[in-house]
């Protein structure tokens, strides 16, 4: 929520260490700093969800087939 209504680079740096690692937050940081700084963010981004998801489907196939 908070990275829809504000800007990322204002918050304290544990509140942005906090917002990076939720996932979810990502599109929204990408779609403003698209038409504001650059694209390397969503790139970061795109990276570290295929990551979390890699991990998570991993974590789930062991849970299920073990």
């Amino acid at each position: 929520m908070i990275a829809m209504f504000s800007d990322i680079n204002t918050l304290p740096p544990i509140f942005r260490m906090l917002i990076y690692t939720i996932p979810f937050s990502y599109p929204m940081i990408a779609a403003r700093s698209g038409f504001m700084d650059g694209h390397s963010i969503a790139y970061i981004g795109i990276i570290y969800i295929t990551v979390f998801t890699i991990v998570i489907l991993h974590i789930a196939a062991k849970t299920i087939y073990n």
